[in-house]
This record gives structure tokens, C-alpha cells and sequence, in this order.
């Protein structure tokens, strides 16, 4: 396995991982887009998507 895929799976780990936290109230998307290193806006567009499109629209 490449380098990249690899990354690419800790990425998509590491966003399933802070996302089950968040309806549990654990975390505030502003938490959650800190962690991640990602914009307020970027995270609730991916959160969209990956709730209409599931898993695989975030590789």
C-alpha cells in the first residue's frame, strides 16, 4: 500500500472517529474542526456529504 493510501485511511479513521462524537455532544463542530485541522465550513460540508453519500464520497 502507498503512502498516500495510507494517509488517506487515517484521514477517513480519524473524521468517522471525531463524527460518531459529535451527536453524543462530546464535541461542538467548532471542536471537531480544530481537531481535524479543517475549517468550520469544510467540516459541515463533508459531514453533508458523507451523511448523503456515506463513507466512500470522502476518499
Amino acid at each position: 500500500m502507498r503512502r498516500a493510501d495510507v494517509l488517506q485511511e487515517v484521514r477517513l479513521m480519524k473524521f468517522d472517529d471525531v463524527c460518531s462524537r459529535r451527536p453524543a455532544g462530546a464535541l461542538t463542530r467548532e471542536q471537531a474542526a480544530e481537531i481535524l485541522g479543517i475549517s468550520v465550513r469544510t467540516l459541515r460540508r463533508r459531514e453533508e456529504r458523507h451523511a448523503a453519500e456515506g463513507a466512500e464520497s470522502l476518499s
